[in-house]
């Protein structure tokens, strides 16, 4: 298992065709990163702090130094450390002993005899934590500006949520221009294990990672080990030549550089989070959508090729069509979209990033499952309701139904009614099984006396919510030009309380978009609780303004 495991990005790449295309010709020329990276000392503030801050729940490394220790001895520790970890950054040098990762396989799915079925987590040393988060702090800080803006994974302001919002909303986008849409999810295999350190020290080297810091990370990536346990038993260390550690600090960070110059390889619109990539084409007909899509296609394949990446044609990567009537399917068998020789298959519904997209964009997939679990649920709670007290009940209410419910909740709340319907009939079964209370009771004081919220209550807070976050800016840029403030300087009662512009709607489906219910939502809401100084605060007070309120919503 663990030469297996070590071999997965070499024995992936040499699967690879021949391909005369270049990393480097992806890169935009001339460079325009002239800055470099330069890593700042080392505080023992810094240090002290992330001590403190570890998690005394993660596993425990090759040193068997548990978390609590380090605590314990940080005012012994911190000095020392502080020293050494400077050390690293003047010389350039990693320290081997950090470099160590003992492999737990979890199993994700298929075949349990083969190696491809499970994702190899890295359990590092606790000190190496530490160094690591201090390396990525400073190479956040200096790529935050020259990362994709739609690259949503592991960056603050950023959630899996997002990605969908944003895809979403340009499909309506394309609707309202007449436009067919193709949207190409992309599976890549085992993308993390796959990472050319060669081309990755290149990509860090043209960003501005040059010098001595260059060189900490030729180290960092250089004579990595790692040996896997399985029930106990323990293999012998194997050298690590591709990939970024999963379950490290730095490598998901390392991983969006490699990624980063995707976007550049074709026009199509790209949207990632990590490597699960969305890709999107319109067009004004079908005729000419096929023809630029396979047209695109073909170019990102040449980018995969040039990178040493492999893909998932058959089954995991699939393509939606979007009729510019988003009520309307797209009739037509003779869509062919062919991606390095493989023919990629159609789906009416695909599930990225946990939310079910479908081509009507109707939610009704998504919806089902979610009412399904919401059911099994409500099953579990009726069974159990008598073994348990309120507190422990409620615990299993959040942990089980509020966060499904609240999952994409800002992406499919705009479902038609009988949907939504759908969804507040499952939810209020749970609401009278944990109050032991008859189904025709009434429901509002059921909910008043859990202290929980009926879904919409909660739809309205997402909408609040994400409005707040926009106007202190705390959500990803992309997002920036969505809203606009109303062009007229006279005052009128559309003009004051940091109102935006609500946009005009020329067809049912626009009313669904967030550049029309944000401004709404946002300009009903009371100025006071608008000028709320956090997000924390905002929350509860727009939640017992719309408590207040219920019965007139």
């Amino acid at each position: 298992m663990n030469g297996q495991l070590t071999q997965t990005g070499a024995k992936l790449a040499e699967k690879l065709p021949y391909s005369d295309a270049n990393y480097a010709d992806y890169l935009p020329s001339p460079n325009p990163h002239k800055k470099r990276l330069i890593l700042h000392a080392v505080l023992e503030s810094e240090v002290e702090k992330l001590i403190n801050d570890l998690d005394i729940t993660k596993s425990i490394g090759v040193d068997d130094i548990p978390p609590k220790v380090l605590k314990w001895a940080s005012p012994i520790l911190t000095p020392i450390l502080t020293v050494l970890f400077n050390k690293c950054f003047v010389s350039g040098i990693y320290p081997d002993c950090l470099k160590v990762a003992k492999v737990i396989p979890i199993f994700k799915g298929g075949n349990k005899n083969e190696t491809t079925a499970y994702r190899p987590i890295s359990i590092l040393t606790q000190i190496n934590r530490v160094l690591e988060k201090l390396i990525r702090d400073r190479l956040y800080d200096f790529m935050k500006d020259k990362l994709y803006t739609k690259q949503f994974g592991f960056r603050p302001k950023n959630s899996t949520e997002h990605p969908v919002l944003d895809l979403k909303e340009n499909i309506l986008k394309n609707c309202s221009k007449k436009m067919v849409s193709c949207i190409l999810f992309l599976d890549l295999k085992k993308a993390f294990d796959s990472v050319s350190h060669d081309i990755l020290l290149k990509k860090l080297e043209y960003y501005g990672v040059k010098g001595v810091s260059l060189k900490l990370f030729e180290s960092y990536l250089s004579d990595r080990k790692q040996f896997t346990c399985i029930d106990g038993y323990v293999s012998i260390l194997d050298i690590i030549e591709w990939g970024v550690p999963q379950g490290s600090v730095l490598g998901p960070l390392l991983f969006l550089i490699f990624i980063n110059d995707i976007p550049f390889a074709s026009d199509l619109l790209t949207w990632l989070f990590a490597d699960d990539t969305a890709l999107m084409a319109s067009a004004p007909n079908i005729t000419l959508l096929k023809e630029k899509m396979n047209c695109e296609v073909e170019k990102i394949q040449e980018w995969l090729l040039a990178n040493k990446l492999s893909v998932h044609y058959v089954k995991k990567s699939q393509y939606i069509l979007i009729n510019n009537n988003i009520r309307y399917s797209i009739q037509d068998d003779n869509f062919e979209l062919v991606m390095g020789g493989n023919i990629i298959s159609r789906t009416k519904t695909y599930c990225y990033l946990g939310i079910l997209v479908d081509e009507n964009l109707s939610w009704t997939d998504h919806i089902s499952k979610l009412c399904r679990k919401l059911s099994q649920v409500a099953g579990v709670i009726f069974k159990i309701r008598h073994l348990l007290t309120r507190k422990a009940l409620l615990l299993v209410y959040h942990s089980l139904v509020g966060s499904k419910l609240r999952y994409g909740l800002i992406c499919w709340a705009t479902a038609q009614k009988f949907l939504i319907d759908k969804v507040n009939v499952a939810h209020n079964k749970i609401i009278t099984a944990l109050t032991f209370s008859k189904r025709c009771s009434r429901l509002w004081p059921l909910y008043c006396q859990l202290k929980v919220l009926p879904l919409k209550i909660l739809i309205h807070i997402e909408y609040g919510k994400t409005m707040f976050k926009y106007q202190k800016k705390l959500l990803p840029s992309v997002f920036n030009d969505y809203f606009k403030k109303p062009s007229h300087a006279h005052f009128t009662r559309f003009s004051f309380h940091d109102n935006l512009e609500v946009v005009r709607t020329t067809a049912a489906f626009e009313r669904s978009m967030l550049r029309y219910i944000g401004p709404t939502t946002w300009n009903s809401i009371p100025s006071n609780i608008k000028e709320s100084m956090s997000l924390k605060v905002f929350i509860k007070s727009y939640r017992i303004h719309l408590i207040g309120n219920f019965d007139s919503m």
